[in-house]
């Protein structure tokens, strides 16, 4: 059996945040899932209580934002004593994030990502001649939307089984965003595919479970890690893209290859 855990970055403050993505992975829980846990709960063991959410979870967010105040630390001048313990603590940032990200090469873990530039579809939706659907379209739509596809279009190539979905429960208005978002897509393959190429049949079918199912991350290590790997997906593309500095493209870089739209061009980028 095949489960696809997901989770999602860039829905706060449009300034801090204005790209949105939506990452997902998909792990083999029957051949694999014992050896995962068990390397991700020995990392997580061992990481210093302050790389901790709440000194219990693995968050991409704890593990750059500590980077970034390192490699920003000349700049806030800050006090030589604090620095040299801010330069000790993002040492060990980085030997955690390693040993997170290793665990997706070491078991051949697929990732797919869906992201949109937040001002890119505010411009779009201020064009003339928009339908009304897409003009009501959140930036978590279209995300989750492309990373669903992704995912869909490449089960087809491995498996015959239906994929179990389960999303960080983040809060409670994404909840029924996904779900209508996995009925939405599942409504459109019909209407997706070219008019020359005539009556397709079981274009209906989808590789996804009939629903989405939603965990807390603090209390599932397979959502922790989805979250560490959205975190380096987006704050790469943050500084490809952006100009931002998130000390993210070598740790994106020891993923790329199990990154399987590695490149894709960010939606409605401007």
């Amino acid at each position: 059996m095949r489960v696809v855990y997901s989770d999602e970055s860039g829905v706060g403050n449009i300034k801090k945040e204005p790209l949105t993505v939506v990452a997902a992975l998909v792990i083999n829980v029957d051949r694999d899932w014992d050896d995962i846990e068990r390397d991700l709960n020995l990392i997580r063991l061992r990481a210093p209580d302050y790389l901790l959410e709440s000194k219990r979870s693995l968050k991409g967010k704890k593990f750059y934002s500590l980077l970034r105040k390192d490699a920003e630390a000349d700049e806030r001048g800050l006090d030589e004593t604090v620095k040299l313990q801010i330069a000790r603590q993002a040492e060990d940032a980085k030997q955690i994030l390693n040993q997170i990200l290793a665990v997706l090469i070491k078991y051949r873990i697929a990732v797919f990502y869906g992201a949109v530039d937040r001002q890119g579809l505010i411009n779009y939706q201020k064009r003339p001649n928009v339908s009304v659907e897409e003009k009501t379209t959140t930036p978590y739509d279209l995300a989750f939307s492309e990373c669903l596809g992704r995912v869909d279009s490449a089960a087809w190539t491995f498996t015959n089984e239906r994929l179990l979905w389960i999303a960080d429960r983040s809060d409670k208005e994404r909840e029924p965003a996904t779900k209508s978002g996995l009925e939405f897509y599942r409504s459109t393959q019909v209407t997706a595919i070219p008019k020359q190429l005539g009556k397709v049949e079981d274009i209906g079918r989808i590789s996804i479970a009939d629903t989405i199912y939603f965990g807390n991350s603090s209390e599932s290590i397979a959502l922790q890690l989805a979250d560490v790997c959205c975190s380096t997906i987006t704050n790469y593309l943050l500084e490809q893209l952006y100009g931002w500095t998130y000390c993210a493209t070598d740790f994106y870089m020891v993923i790329r290859r199990q990154v399987m739209n590695d490149g894709a061009p960010v939606v409605l980028q401007v």
